[in-house]
């Protein structure tokens, strides 16, 4: 496999931080990211670097990145716009392999007349070879090695949950959001950057980059413009190729949207009719918002893969059901009957009353028997007729334990998806499947929704020259066992 390239080795496993304008206030901006590298671990040198300050939060401070003693893989900028230049200057003599700059009032908002630092940042990687992320960013994590090179206030809670999922956004906001989001719901991360005005480093190319890393599975996208779209390609193509999917968001489609993208991060957000045209192309999954992006990779991130896009539907509720199978055909899967075998045996667990249809009804009555649900979906999973199965629960306090045990009895005998709606009760058993592997949604549309996903790229990984890398292993927090 192709080497890392510095860069991109310095955030996943940085030996040494330099974090110049670092305040002594850990709750502001310059200064979280020296309070983050504390709280989350990190094993290396931090250096903080401020001209005014001989102490910065307890530790030694230098009057310039010259005067640090040791050699440094990572510089955080934490600098009014005016100062960024000259020291990333000063960075780049130093041999750093790669600054972030947080710094806004570049490309995005310079007025006619005014130097173009921008271009003067740009300049500086081009002729160093110093690679730069920013400005006007949020910076990036590694997760591994607890590498918080930011200021993204979503670790001001919680832990770094280590996962199979690369994150990359050219908005700060939006890669802190959709994380938190994702924390919550039980997945893990191994790289987040925020790419922000892409005076160096472009969403194209971090992608094509990350998506390289064995430890990455699935990668995560906001995008208002691409830059460097050969870049792009290159991740998109390679991302099929491996197996691992690309899930992009794409703003900018009205011409409201271009015009906010390009007084936020300078982007040119183009066609929309031409990123559809290549994401098309691609395989890549478009999803249409960040509850869409978070739901992607909850179905993504256990590695498991449909061969077809038939559905099976088991609920306790046939209203939901007839609700589930309407989403299925709309957004183009197949509820096909079941195999005449899987439907007698279906008959001689349910009551009269139910439906051994698809979609299987198996009422309330499932969960004063819970013999009777497990059998069901043990059933609905073996049918080789159907190629997903969606289970559709409420509320059942009372004995979500042992449901549990059901789904996952059969989730660990079977490579099949497997996808579960569990609307109401204490919220526990979301947590409990969602840790081994089972993704779990609230509202059996988004559930549908997320599943059409994991159909489309399946069917698009089966085409020529996409070679599986990783299978459906038992899963625990989103990362292969």
């Amino acid at each position: 496999m192709t080497l890392s390239p510095a860069w991109l080795q310095a955030f996943l496993a940085a030996r040494s931080i330099a974090l110049i304008g670092a305040s002594d206030d850990p709750t502001k901006i310059s200064g979280r990211a020296m309070s983050y590298l504390r709280r989350y671990g990190y094993g290396g040198s931090v250096f903080p670097v401020n001209s005014h300050r001989d102490v910065v939060q307890g530790a030694v401070a230098y009057k310039s990145v010259a005067e640090v003693p040791e050699p440094v893989d990572v510089a955080v900028l934490s600098l009014p716009g005016r100062d960024v230049v000259p020291a990333l200057r000063q960075c780049a003599a130093q041999g750093i392999a790669v600054a972030v700059v947080y710094a806004s009032g570049f490309g995005e908002s310079r007025q006619a007349g005014e130097p173009d630092l921008q271009a003067a940042i740009t300049a500086i990687a081009e002729e160093s070879g110093m690679r730069i992320l920013g400005p006007n960013c949020l910076g990036a994590i590694g997760f591994a090695h607890g590498v918080t090179a930011t200021f993204a206030s979503a670790l001001d809670d919680g832990d770094l949950p280590i996962g199979p999922i690369a994150l990359v956004t050219q908005s700060g906001a939006f890669a802190s959001f959709v994380f938190s989001a994702g924390r919550d719901a039980g997945l893990g991360f191994h790289f987040v950057a925020n790419t922000g005005n892409e005076a160096d480093l472009t969403v194209g190319e971090v992608l094509a980059e990350v998506i390289e890393l064995p430890d990455v599975h699935l990668a995560l996208t906001h995008i208002e413009g691409i830059r460097d779209m050969p870049s792009f390609e290159r991740a998109a193509r390679r991302a099929r190729e491996l197996d691992k999917p690309l899930v992009a968001v794409k703003v900018g489609r009205t011409q409201v949207g271009a015009e906010a993208a390009r007084a936020h991060t300078g982007s040119i957000v183009g066609d929309d009719a031409y990123y559809s045209e290549v994401f098309a192309r691609h395989g890549v999954v478009r999803a249409e918002s960040m509850a869409e992006l978070v739901d992607a990779g909850r179905v993504f991130a256990g590695g498991r893969r449909t061969a077809g896009n038939r559905a099976a539907i088991v609920s306790i509720s046939g209203g939901t059901g007839v609700l589930m199978a309407d989403a299925c055909i709309a957004m183009g899967m197949d509820v096909p009957e079941l195999d005449d075998v899987i439907r007698d045996g279906l008959g001689e667990l349910l009551p009269a009353y139910a439906s051994t249809r698809n979609p299987v009804d198996l009422t309330g009555s499932a969960l004063d028997n819970l013999s009777t649900f497990g059998g069901a979906l043990d059933l609905c999973v073996d049918d080789e007729a159907t190629d997903i199965v969606f289970v559709s629960i409420g509320n059942a306090s009372s004995s979500e334990a042992a449901i549990c045990d059901a789904i996952l009895a059969v989730h660990a005998r079977s490579d099949k998806p497997l996808i579960v709606t569990w609307a109401g009760g204490s919220g526990l058993p979301a947590k409990r499947l969602a840790a081994d592997g089972v993704p779990v949604f609230d509202d059996p549309i988004r559930a549908i929704r997320a599943g059409s996903f994991l159909v489309g790229w399946s069917e698009s990984a089966r085409r020529p020259g996409a070679a599986r890398l990783h299978g459906a292993e038992n899963v625990k927090n989103g990362v292969p066992a």
